[in-house]
């Protein structure tokens, strides 16, 4: 594997893209003067590597790597490796002939790896490399003129260790040096483990011996505590069980005097109850009467009073507006005729100079704009962008980085297309070959047939009932799905109605026939309010009781509904028929400018959506009320805008002067619940509708189920045919043939795109490769073009500031003027659509007003007669209630006399079955403790104490009392983990020995290791140190050099020093040479390792510069000859390195980038071939020399 080709772009001096190569695979030099980056190609192969260390690259960080300069963002190079040499490929990538490694660096220094075009990682690309002798972390293949300092001072240590790297013993180190470290751990842990058994194990084991000895004391006087407990428990049985049956005795006697007088006392009640039941019934009657026909008549009655006398005031009031307004619309008329006169008038006078005047400022207007825009594409253009064919500027390179990029993504998608396409064509070939010499199967076939004729007679039926079997199965679920919502809307509407009973409404035809859409429900169900917001609470109170109230076409319907409706509550109805449209509010605009300020005023209509036709319905109960953020601006709407008023607190302001406020329990809950039920009502209409329609369908599915199975079944068979047609091979064929033309198909169309697409880019691209060739030209022609329309519309605009100042005063003064006019002239035509407005509405508030007094009047005289008729039924009632309250008092006294008695009785009971109580929990105890003594039968068969009970209760409290004592200092847990502390010590002795015989093997594998790199190194150095000296003599003619161990015992452990022998002479210090000697020494010690195991590739930076011209000549004869299988590519100023070199790339530095010219040794490439070159290098060379000497 070795170095093909290495791409730049946007790295370091290489602004543009820059391809080096082909490289040599044997021998390749690079030269150019200083600072025209020639080392750069070295940075960007190191680069993609990835070397971690900038310093290599001679970079603070990854972002100095990117070209500065143009508008380059991102930086990149890759390596083509030819991979042709199979025995050399990197492990896994045999099948590749050429291998691409790339890296990039973005201006944030975020860095991307990719293998072969995919992204790959730092880690993959590293393996990769180790495979074939590439050691990133040691880079031995990179010889830089540094390394070669760094050798001729190395101290004999340091060159032996050159050595082991060589060897790749590192390896051999890091091992023992892994041992040592697992030798120091087993130390710690025997250590840790004898300090344990010391300080823990053998001091726990002896208190654990100590305390087991004290518990087995311990378990001998818990048996003898029992033995007296149990004797105690025995005594104190017998005697509790006495108590108890003697106690039980007396309660039995007491409860049966309670069950004798508890029956008379149920008797008494008895009667007691009935007279009571009889009485409740007479004072529900007599209630209802006083309640619902009394008390609610006279409430009735006390309302419809105040209705009359208040529609004999409105009919007053109705009439005096009248005449008011009949006035106020004439005077209104009047002077709107004067006004419009004189506006006519001064128009006519200033017509042509308003004419003007908006003629000018429109010059200027479009002067400013093309002015502006002039001057921004000149500045674009002169930041380097160019005029596009729409006008608009852009940047040219960024452009075409776009363009090259678009083409390079679609044409390895199109040549890959392109070859799978051949193949498919190729298979569709073989697969129709085969499809015509394949026979089909003709019982099958003809099965098919048949089915699929029974199949489509089926689906035809079904299509004419307009059936979908499918479609069942979806409208089965629907109808479920709407049965569930319906039942949780339904809830919500109870929960609602739970809150507020009075929001619901029902009533049953008044008359036959009627039309149930002359009664429009609820007024709030006629509104919606989207979003209140902060203004809820205010807008429930401005609505008012007006909520509920129920909207009816005409007075008859409500009429009807009253008498025969079988309403349950009594409803307040309002009908659309009677309402006249009434003054709107004025405009918002006009609101926020009398309040002084906007949002703090909004008329309570903003809030709400409904029909056209309820228009005068909402202007009746919403129209006049506004909505105030403060008791301020409140005061402001209703003293002197004469509107009524209502806070966001709900507090309200009146025009006549009246104010309400204070606090509201839950202000604002009920126009939300009203909206609430409301939404739920709708979806409730809705559902229930697709529910009637769903059943509908469902049942025609029903009907025709018979028809749906035998469609079932036949589908079924037919899909069991076609499984078994499919098997055959024909089918399998024909199958294959079809999916493969559908293929074709699908890749000639993306192909075609494609290929259209390629086409546009490709000639966008051409475009912009010729306008980059010209593009100072095209710059100097789009400035000129730029500056002439910027002196254009500056001369343009000048022009018409100057038309404009000479007669703005003039201007100004008659603007003004007609605006004053203009808005004096809108006030008078709104006053007189006002005054207009206020006579009609007052016409009419007037004819409805005497209308509503007459039907007043007959409802009061209605509920008058029917007040008298109550009273005189509430009296009837009431005398007979009176006869049954004494006769029950009688009886409620014998019942006391007896109840009195019954407690007495209680009291004692209380107190006998409580002390029973007392007595059984003792036995229970007792019976808990010893459960021998549960059964009397046990009790009998024990054996009895012979002391008394209180003799055996001392005897007790004496074995309690020695129980507690010894229990406070025996340690039951201490005593249980005796056996398990033994089984701990004998476990920590066994891992104790086990460890020191895993340090012992440890030591013994250290030894091993110590002799396998002794021996591994001691070759090395034998052919490191053979191949030293020849390549000493092929640098330096009669001369060689060898490593010599430091001590004489020729043992390599403390270092090998270097001996040269020039002519005859051993020189035992390099300090007895010349400086260009202890180069060519340092120079062949380094070759010499590089040959023990060889590279793919090396790298030399200007190794050659301490050293003359026959020096470097002899470097590279040395390369040539003795490195026949490895390439170099070296960077080098002097004739005598690439004149040896079969390619030569020249670093240039033209308009601040790099660019590289190839030369090859037969002549090939721009420059010649490289001996041409090398004379001229020496000229060349000369200068460079005399130059440096000037500076």
């Amino acid at each position: 594997m070795h170095v093909k080709f290495v791409i730049l772009d946007g790295f370091k001096s290489y602004g543009n893209r820059v391809s080096v190569g082909e490289f040599d695979p044997h021998f390749n030099a690079i030269t150019g003067l200083n600072g025209s980056g020639k080392s750069n190609i070295l940075d960007g192969i190191v680069f993609v590597l990835g070397l971690s260390s900038l310093n290599t690259v001679r970079a603070q960080n990854l972002s100095d790597l990117i070209f500065k300069g143009g508008n380059v963002k991102r930086a990149s190079v890759s390596v083509v490796f030819d991979n042709s040499d199979k025995a050399k490929s990197p492990l896994g990538y045999e099948k590749y002939n050429e291998i691409v490694v790339s890296r990039t660096v973005e201006e944030s220094s975020m860095c991307k790896y990719y293998l072969n075009s995919l992204v790959s990682t730092k880690k993959s690309i590293q393996d990769m490399f180790e495979s074939v002798q590439l050691n990133i972390n040691n880079p031995n293949f990179m010889i830089m003129q540094g390394k070669i300092t760094k050798v001729v001072n190395m101290k004999p240590k340091e060159i032996l260790h050159m050595i082991e790297e060589c060897v790749g013993a590192t390896t051999y180190q890091t091992k023992r040096d892994k041992a040592l470290s697992d030798i120091g751990e087993k130390g710690k842990q025997i250590d840790e483990i004898e300090d344990t058994l010391d300080t823990v194990i053998m001091p726990a084991l002896r208190r654990q011996e100590l305390a087991y000895q004290l518990y087995q004391e311990f378990k001998t006087i818990e048996r003898t505590r029992h033995r007296i407990g149990q004797l105690y428990a025995i005594a104190a049985y017998g005697h509790y069980t006495e108590v108890v049956q003697q106690k039980e005795e007396e309660v039995s006697g007491l409860k049966q005097v309670d069950t004798n007088e508890d029956i008379q006392l149920v008797q008494y009640k008895q009667q007691i109850g009935d007279m009571q039941k009889r009485r409740e019934e007479i004072k529900k009657e007599s209630h209802k009467i006083q309640t619902e026909k009394v008390s609610g008549i006279e409430k009735q009655l006390k309302e419809e009073r105040k209705k009359v006398a208040t529609q004999e005031v409105a009919v007053d009031t109705a009439a005096m507006a009248v005449k008011e307004f009949e006035h106020k619309f004439k005077k209104a008329q009047k002077a709107l005729q004067n006004e419009e006169k004189q506006v006519a008038e001064f128009r006519k006078k200033s017509g042509s100079l308003i004419d003007e005047f908006t003629a000018i400022k429109a010059e200027i207007e479009e002067a400013e704009t093309s002015l502006a825009t002039c001057k921004e594409r000149e500045s674009e253009l002169n930041a380097g962008k160019v005029l596009g064919e729409d006008g608009k500027t852009f940047d040219l390179r960024e452009r075409l980085v776009v363009v090259e990029e678009e083409i390079g993504k679609i044409r390895p998608l199109y040549d890959h297309e392109g070859r799978v396409l051949k193949a498919e064509e190729k298979q569709l070939g073989e697969a129709e070959a085969k499809l015509a010499k394949t026979q089909t199967d003709e019982q099958i076939e003809r099965n098919f047939k048949s089915a699929e004729q029974e199949t489509n007679n089926l689906q035809r039926q079904l299509q004419q009932l307009n059936i979908t079997p499918e479609e069942y199965l979806v409208a089965d679920n629907e109808y479920n799905l709407a049965s569930q919502k319906i039942s949780k809307l339904d809830a919500q509407r109870r929960e609602c109605l739970r809150e507020y009973p009075n929001m619901e409404f029902s009533y049953t035809d008044p008359y036959p026939n009627f039309n149930r859409k002359s009664v429009h429900g609820s007024f709030y169900e006629l509104f919606e309010t989207p979003d209140l917001g902060k203004y809820r609470d205010a807008f429930e109170v401005a609505a008012g009781g007006s909520l509920g109230i129920i909207v009816v076409d005409t007075p008859e319907i409500s009429k009807a509904i009253i008498r025969n409706g079988n309403v349950a509550r009594r409803r307040t109805y309002m009908p659309l028929s009677a309402l006249y449209r009434k003054d709107r509010l004025p405009s918002q605009v006009e609101i926020d400018r009398r309040v002084g300020g906007s949002g703090k005023a909004v008329p309570a209509l903003n809030f709400v959506k409904y029909e056209k036709k309820y228009e005068n319905l909402m202007q009746h109960y919403l129209g006049s009320a506004i909505l105030c953020d403060t008791m301020d601006t409140a005061k402001i709407v209703a003293f002197q805008m004469k509107y009524k008023a209502v806070t966001l607190q709900g507090d309200v302001c009146d025009p006549d002067g009246m104010m309400q406020g204070g606090a509201r329990k839950n202000l604002g809950l009920f126009i939300t619940t009203c909206q609430k039920l409301r939404t739920v009502n709708i979806e409730l209409a809705a559902l229930n509708q697709t529910v009637h329609q769903l059943k509908g369908r469902i049942e025609v599915y029903r009907q025709n189920s018979g028809l749906l199975k035998r469609f079932d079944q036949a589908t079924r068979n037919l899909n069991n045919i076609i499984e078994e047609r499919q098997c055959t091979a024909y089918a399998s064929l024909l199958a294959e043939v079809t999916n493969v033309k559908s293929s074709i198909k699908e890749k000639k169309t993306k192909m075609d795109a494609w290929s259209k697409e390629m086409a546009v880019w490709t000639k966008e691209e051409a475009s912009l490769r010729k306008t980059l060739d010209s593009f100072e030209e095209v710059k100097s022609r789009n400035l000129k073009s730029a500056k002439a329309e910027i002196i254009k519309w500056t001369k343009a605009l000048e022009m018409a500031k100057k038309k404009y100042d000479s007669k703005k005063a003039t201007f100004e003064s008659v603007e003004m003027d007609l605006k004053a006019k203009e808005t004096l002239l809108d006030d008078f035509k709104k006053d007189i659509d006002k005054a207009e407005k206020e006579l009609k509405d007052a016409k009419e508030t007037e004819i409805q007003t005497k209308k509503l007094l007459e039907e007043v009047n007959v409802i009061f005289d209605e509920k008058r007669r029917e007040h008298d008729e109550a009273a005189e039924e509430y009296r009837v009632w009431d005398g007979e209630s009176a006869k049954l309250e004494s006769e029950v008092q009688a009886l409620q006294k014998k019942i006391q006399k007896l109840e009195i008695g019954k407690m007495k009785r209680d009291n004692t009971l209380k107190n006998l079955e409580e002390q029973v109580q007392v007595t059984k929990s003792t036995l229970d105890a007792l019976q808990k403790k010893h459960p021998e003594l549960k059964l009397r039968t046990n009790y009998d068969q024990l054996e009895k104490p012979t002391k008394s009970l209180k003799k055996c209760k001392e005897d007790m409290d004496t074995a309690e009392k020695k129980y507690d004592d010894m229990r406070q200092r025996v340690d039951p847990e201490a005593a249980e983990r005796l056996e398990e502390t033994k089984e701990l010590k004998q476990s920590a002795l066994s891992k104790l020995e086990q460890l020191k015989e895993n340090k012992e093997d440890i030591f013994n594998a250290i030894s091993v290791l110590d002799k396998q790199k002794a021996t591994l190194v001691e070759g090395a150095y034998l052919a490191v140190n053979d191949e030293f000296g020849k390549m000493m003599s092929t640098l330096l003619p009669e001369s060689t050099a060898k490593l010599v161990p430091v001590t004489s015992e020729e043992k390599l452990e403390d270092g090998v020093n270097i001996h040269v022998r020039l002519g005859d002479v051993w020189k035992e210090s390099l300090t007895e040479l010349s400086g260009g000697q202890r180069s060519l020494v340092a120079l062949a010690l380094v070759l010499s390792l590089c040959m023990y195991q060889p590279a793919p590739f090396y790298v030399l930076d200007e190794i050659d510069a301490a050293l003359d011209l026959s020096h470097t000549q002899n470097i590279g004869v040395l390369i040539k000859q003795r490195f026949k299988d490895t390439q170099f590519i070296c960077v080098s100023l002097k004739d005598g390195m690439y004149t040896n070199a079969n390619v030569l790339f020249t670093t240039q530095f033209q308009d601040g980038r790099s660019n590289v010219i190839r030369t090859s040794k037969h002549g090939t490439g721009t420059s010649g071939n490289v001996e041409k070159y090398a004379n001229e290098g020496k000229k060349r060379q000369k200068g460079v020399r005399l130059l440096k000497r000037n500076l």
